[in-house]
């Protein structure tokens, strides 16, 4: 007599299938979790060896802070940007000769200059400068502290650089974090230190900053200083956006990346930095001259503390 293999039912296929779909949607985000805890120790090991190129470049500068970007909106100076001038001490991510100029550039493409979280991809050949910086600048230097000086070739007076004995409580204060992308290929090689940016009025008295008696974060929650454009990646409707392209990207689980000007780095939570007590950087006895960087500085878009 023969012996006949018995088949699964449907039913019992069903089961197996439901099982298997049970063990994927447990599995997966866990999966998830678990990439996004690793690109987060990349990231936060990214800023604390760039933290250390800046520590020994400031050995080598008599502690001044080097410029976030100089040069640059011509086609015959290069752009350099903090990021070209800081790796000769980290070696990693590499150069290329600038389209502009006899110069060495670094866009903050590749290396420790990259966040493994970026979105935006960098272009394959690029054919000039501004090809170049697609896919660079995630992390971003203090705008305040790194002087900005963006289309100055020499003709007119620099805005003044800073030193690092002027950093109060330098353990506190943040030098470096990942922030939003750009949609276009260009973005900022800094974050905004401005107080319109991150808080609401902190101070009894308007410009006297030992009158301030409240300190946060306004801006991601509630309120009539909150904006979504805050802890996001432009758009084609917000390209440019200082909210966006040049402020802190909590990309990991609600927390970013920072590394303070000690030489310390850690994550911070989304809404844990408090402006006053880890960004405000007085500029007002410094030149802030140049163009309309820091016109926030001069109190020409209004109080610069208040």
């Amino acid at each position: 007599m023969k012996s006949y293999k018995q088949a699964f039912t449907l039913i019992e296929l069903l089961v197996v299938i439901a099982i298997i779909a049970i063990l994927a949607a447990i599995l997966f985000p866990v999966f998830a979790q678990a990439k996004n805890s690793a690109k987060a120790s990349v990231s936060l090991s990214n800023v604390k060896q760039i933290n250390l190129g800046v520590q020994m470049y400031l050995g080598d500068s008599d502690d001044v802070f080097p410029q976030s970007e100089y040069g640059g909106n011509s086609t015959t100076v290069p752009h350099v940007m903090w990021m070209a001038t800081v790796y000769p001490y980290t070696k990693s991510g590499g150069q290329r000769g600038s389209s502009a100029g006899n110069a060495q550039v670094n866009f903050g493409t590749a290396g420790v200059f990259r966040s493994p979280a970026y979105p935006k991809q960098p272009i394959a050949n690029p054919r000039n400068d501004e090809e170049a910086q697609a896919g660079g600048m995630s992390y971003g230097v203090h705008h305040g502290v790194f002087v900005n000086n963006y289309g100055n070739r020499g003709q007119a007076q620099p805005n003044q650089a800073v030193s690092l004995a002027l950093i109060e409580d330098p353990a506190t204060k943040v030098m470096l974090t990942e922030k939003g992308a750009n949609h276009a290929n260009w973005s900022y090689p800094w974050f905004h230190d401005w107080q319109n940016y991150w808080v609401g009025r902190i101070c009894r008295v308007q410009g006297d900053a030992s009158s301030c008696d409240r300190d946060g974060v306004d801006v991601y929650a509630g309120g009539a200083r909150f904006d979504p454009r805050f802890d996001s990646d432009c758009n084609g409707q917000t390209n440019g956006n200082w909210e966006c392209a040049a402020h802190p990207r909590y990309r990991f689980n609600g927390s970013a990346p920072f590394a303070m000007f000690d030489g310390s780095a850690k994550p911070i939570r989304k809404g844990g930095v408090k402006w006053f007590a880890q960004i405000w950087f007085d500029r007002r006895s410094l030149y802030n001259g140049y163009e309309w960087y820091y016109a926030y500085v001069r109190g020409e878009w209004g109080p610069y503390i208040y």
